[in-house]
């Protein structure tokens, strides 16, 4: 889709060092609207970028960019609905309480959770100088966070002596944001919503109001799938084959018989249409 090679020419360009457009981008979608397909795309490409480079639409993407390859960066990966607030101990022995404490050791080990150890231990974000060290130390970063407002309402539920840790977790999205808005070789592709807010508190929608309003400061907005497109994808998704023949000559039929039918609204006349028509088949849209 449109908004799907958009996304990922940003990215090849800013972890070039281009900075070719926002650092931030919020994944905005309903449901089936395309996120997991678009975070899977981003984690795939600079995760397993010769993987991926096997396929003949992505190696197209990555000459449009002006590259042999995706560049070499750190991916970290948040999933919020698999994250426990409550924290974990690593393979190496270390307790992770908070999500710096996570995005830290997913991008650069123990040497990076290092720096915000002490913040991690007493629930209590970083700052954006701790977290400009951490993303200077590790280079060029991708960060996914996905299903962020599920991990932020289980994080209400954990307090120290000053605060709980979803206001805390709050805090570090709003300095994440603007250190990696400023770096100029890092991205942050972030999903705020969740997919099952009938599961969540009834303070949920009040997380995500101060979630939206710190990260759409900096943010781009993403809809990987836009209006019509959702033809073809589904088209495509059903189908191994379609006669290509016989779409245009479907949609041709059905051009003429609206054309010479009263009272059809002329958006339904109009060429374009047609085109819908010949993309949708063998449904119609």
């Amino acid at each position: 889709t449109a908004g799907l090679r958009g996304l990922l020419l940003d990215i090849l360009h800013t972890l070039n060092g281009q900075h070719a457009a926002n650092a931030i981008v919020n994944l905005k979608t309903s449901f089936g609207g395309g996120k997991t397909h678009t975070e899977l795309a981003v984690y795939h490409l600079f995760a397993h970028p010769e993987e991926s480079m096997r396929v003949p639409e992505v190696r197209a993407l990555v000459k449009e960019a002006g590259l042999d390859a995706p560049p070499a960066c750190r991916v970290a990966v948040l999933p919020g609905t698999n994250l426990s607030p409550t924290g974990r101990k690593t393979a190496d022995g270390l307790q992770i309480r908070t999500l710096w404490g996570e995005t830290a050791y997913r991008l650069g080990g123990r040497e990076a959770f290092a720096l915000v150890a002490e913040e991690d231990a007493h629930l209590v974000s970083p700052g954006e100088d701790k977290l400009r060290q951490v993303l200077e130390s590790v280079g060029p970063s991708l960060i996914l966070l996905d299903e962020t407002l599920h991990y932020v309402d289980k994080a209400s539920a954990i307090t120290n002596n000053i605060d709980d840790l979803a206001k805390q977790t709050v805090a570090f999205l709003r300095e994440l944001t603007g250190v990696v808005d400023s770096l100029g070789n890092s991205m942050l592709v972030v999903s705020l919503t969740a997919s099952r807010m009938d599961q969540l508190s009834p303070r949920a929608q009040d997380w995500l109001e101060r979630m939206e309003h710190h990260v759409n400061r900096l943010a781009h907005p993403c809809t990987p799938i836009e209006g019509t497109e959702i033809h073809e994808v589904v088209r495509r998704r059903l189908f191994e084959k379609v006669d290509e023949n016989a779409a245009v000559a479907t949609a041709n039929r059905y051009h003429q018989l609206y054309k010479g039918t009263a009272g059809i609204p002329g958006q339904y006349v109009d060429a374009a249409y047609r085109d819908l028509m010949r993309r949708s088949y063998p449904f119609h849209p």
